[in-house]
């Protein structure tokens, strides 16, 4: 099976490994956001040299833990400690080395017995269990999960503006509340973090892009929201967050410019660097917002002494 291989629409119970296909080309939201930094960046996501980060793992494992908490256990474990397995170090005896290689062998074991799951260190798994409890503690929270929904089904479809083929991946679909659902793990949950993390990772072109999915799909979705992780301890807050008009609609013209662009570049088959798209290689720096107010303030305070 490849995505290719599908219809435009809604499909249930596609693998991970069929979903994140690279190739042929079909434009996702990381792809997209991914060609926000450069088109060079879209070109190595493209090519699949782009690593999985341990941020987007834990991010896995939560979701997992939210979604299907019965069965988190039969796909993540934590590994025992085994004591020294090195090989070489300072003090090293035969009684030592022989103790060494016991561990070694037990560990090898135990990673034998357990290769079909996945593992987290104690750490991630504390902070993916306790982010799981206060999910469920919240009461607002709680109902999200607990509302008959969707999960992770893939919707297919093709842009009518560009032509080009899509595809998103919706955390949660609740049809009664006309609601999608995206599962964060963050470093700050707070009205203030978070709106950072939107503008950083993201987050408004995401929600645009899973928006006009479900249009094209026929899904009645008339909501997107984030349900939001802190992953700070020991509290472990948790928040839920949807966008404001104003920033749903900067997100959607954003999606629109990279859709665009994309199908510039494989069209032509370039991808430029930063700059090299100039007519002469060289772009011009403006100065941002919060540097021209400081530099004001600055001059104003300047002006203030020489009154005094």
């Amino acid at each position: 099976m490849t995505l290719d291989s599908l219809p435009d629409g809604i499909h249930e119970g596609v693998p991970d490994a069929i979903y994140h296909q690279r190739l042929p080309v079909i434009a996702n939201k990381s792809l997209l956001h991914a060609l926000a930094r450069s088109e060079l960046d879209a070109r190595e996501y493209i090519r699949g040299h782009r690593k999985q980060s341990d941020a987007f793992a834990l991010g896995h494992a939560i979701e997992h833990r939210l979604e299907s908490p019965h069965t988190f256990g039969e796909r993540y474990i934590t590994e025992p400690d085994f004591g020294d397995c090195r090989k070489t170090g300072k003090g090293l005896t035969k009684d030592t080395a022989d103790e060494r290689a016991e561990n070694r062998a037990r560990r090898d074991a135990w990673r034998e017995a357990n290769s079909h799951r996945e593992v987290l260190t104690a750490s991630d798994w504390q902070t993916v269990q306790t982010l799981g409890e206060h999910a469920n503690a919240d009461p607002h929270i709680r109902a999200i999960l607990d509302a008959p929904g969707v999960y992770q089904a893939t919707l297919l479809w093709r842009d009518e503006e560009t032509g080009l083929r899509c595809k998103a991946r919706p955390d949660k679909w609740i049809p009664s509340m006309g609601l999608m659902v995206d599962w964060k793990s963050a470093r700050s949950a707070s009205p203030r973090g978070f709106t950072q993390a939107i503008a950083t990772y993201g987050y408004d072109l995401q929600a645009a892009h899973y928006m006009a999915g479900a249009r094209a799909c026929g899904w009645p979705a008339e909501r997107f929201q984030f349900v939001c992780l802190e992953k700070r301890a020991p509290i472990y807050p948790v928040a839920m967050y949807r966008l404001s008009s104003q920033f749903a609609e900067l997100g959607e013209a954003r999606r629109m410019e990279l859709l665009h662009r994309l199908r510039h570049c494989l069209h032509e088959r370039t991808w430029n660097g930063y700059t090299s798209a100039e007519p002469d290689g060289c772009a011009v720096l403006e100065p941002p917002g919060w540097y021209v107010y400081e530099h004001d303030a600055t001059d104003e305070d300047d002006w203030t002494m020489e009154v005094l």
